[in-house]
């Protein structure tokens, strides 16, 4: 191991074994040519998604997308979720519409 699992917290302990598995699932699924990997994450999966992509585990790893992260900071902003949501429209007109308002906000822009 990398580490003395028994120097470490359980959280720790938990997210490396994660980790592992994730870079295990990969690496047997594509033994040789791995193709770019989209890694995705989803609440606790995002925040695994996270320490995966920063440990370099996954040599193709292409992108990350994360989507709910519930951690710290995450919960931290909660109480700002309100002001938010009453901030945003109800309802667009069109898909285009949509796209351009969370373009405006910077809730997603190009990475490339």
């Amino acid at each position: 191991m990398d580490v003395e699992l028994n120097k470490l917290g359980l959280e720790q302990i938990i997210r490396i074994i994660y980790k592992r598995d994730v870079k295990e699932v990969v690496e047997t699924i594509w033994k040789e040519d791995c193709p770019p990997i989209v890694l995705v994450g989803h609440s606790m999966g995002g925040a695994l998604a996270v320490h995966v992509s920063h440990s370099n585990y996954i040599k193709n790893l292409a992108a990350l997308v994360v989507i709910d992260v519930v951690e710290g900071s995450a919960m931290e902003a909660l109480s700002g979720m309100q002001t938010f949501l009453q901030g945003r429209p109800k309802y667009f007109n069109s898909i285009e519409q949509a796209i351009e308002y969370k373009f405006e906000i910077k809730l997603i822009e190009f990475l490339i």
